[in-house]
């Protein structure tokens, strides 16, 4: 198979049933101000009309290309499977993530390469970076709702050292700019991974840096489907997560991923630290409380991290 023109940045955007708000999303895509940018699109099994919008806008686009059609997987692995694709089938420097409901503002591939830039040209040298930046949050016609998700899900976009990122993601994949030796990194995602964005940050957090950009660059729209997602933190939101189900074993599970994928390139530390949390499940309740604090693996925010104690 041929690689495809060698454009800066490639996005990799998943689809799936996602008629009702895919052609604004193209648009503000085709409507940025930075230009040198392929646009790969792979449909996860959509049973609307998904598919024949993508074509509609390949047949106008040239800088789209929508992939053979797959089956349903889930956004990890399609995410996954699209990464794969774009570090074989093109040369791009950078790989950006895209959701299909959103609307990209226009000027924000340009302000994310831009401060891609300015990291990669302080470090001189081909360190694994991740830049991701903050969101708007709307209503289905993008009323807004919030100026900032981070605000207003009373996130630390700071919150990305590997220890942190174990228990909880700070990193929203459709904000989200890797460069390439990341993307290497990265790929191939494993079987348990829990999220594209999640996965990626991890790998960042071990063997790269992750910067974000504190304004929104995207609006992320709220609607039937994704609604719980970005529902406001409240003390009564927090009180209602202590009487659901929580288990650690997912997490568990992508912490060993992340050991297996980068046992060479871990530190002694980052060894240790990643063994003892795997252990989090072998351990009684007094040792796992000794385990969380000896290592700092605590979320964002007060609530979450009394719930996150007395459910573990």
């Amino acid at each position: 198979m041929t690689c495809y023109e060698n454009p800066l940045i490639t996005i990799l955007l998943s689809t799936y049933n996602g008629q009702n708000y895919l052609r604004p999303f193209l648009d503000s895509l085709l409507e940025q101000t930075f230009r040198d940018f392929l646009i790969i699109v792979r449909d996860d099994g959509s049973t609307d009309n998904t598919l024949s919008i993508l074509q509609e806008y390949t047949s106008k686009f040239k800088n789209l290309i929508l992939l053979e059609e797959g089956s349903n997987v889930g956004a990890a692995r399609s995410f996954g499977y699209l990464l794969e694709f774009g570090l074989t089938q093109t040369k791009s420097n950078y790989f950006m993530f895209a959701d299909q409901d959103d609307v990209w503002m226009k000027d924000k591939i340009e302000k994310t390469y831009q401060k891609m830039q300015d990291v990669e040209l302080q470090r001189k040298s081909q360190q694994p970076i991740l830049v991701h930046t903050d969101l708007m949050v709307t209503g289905r016609d993008l009323n807004l709702i919030s100026s900032s998700f981070w605000k207003q899900q009373k996130l630390r976009p700071t919150n990305v050292q590997v220890n942190k990122l174990l228990i909880q993601n700070v990193i929203t994949g459709c904000t989200m700019m890797i460069n390439r030796r990341l993307a290497e990194k990265c790929s191939p995602f494993p079987k348990k991974v829990i999220m594209h964005d999640w996965w990626i940050g991890l790998v960042a957090s071990c063997v790269g840096e992750i910067v974000h950009l504190q304004s929104a660059t995207i609006l992320y729209r709220l609607h039937d489907n994704n609604h719980i997602g970005a529902r406001k933190l409240t003390l009564f939101n927090a009180t209602m997560k202590l009487f659901s189900d929580y288990s650690l074993e997912p997490y568990i599970c992508q912490c060993n991923e992340l050991y297996r994928k980068l046992d060479s390139d871990l530190t002694p530390s980052q060894r240790l630290m990643l063994i003892n949390f795997a252990q989090l499940n072998e351990v009684n309740y007094m040792k796992r409380v000794q385990i969380v604090f000896k290592w700092k693996f605590f979320k964002s925010g007060f609530f979450r991290n009394i719930a996150h104690l007395i459910k573990m």
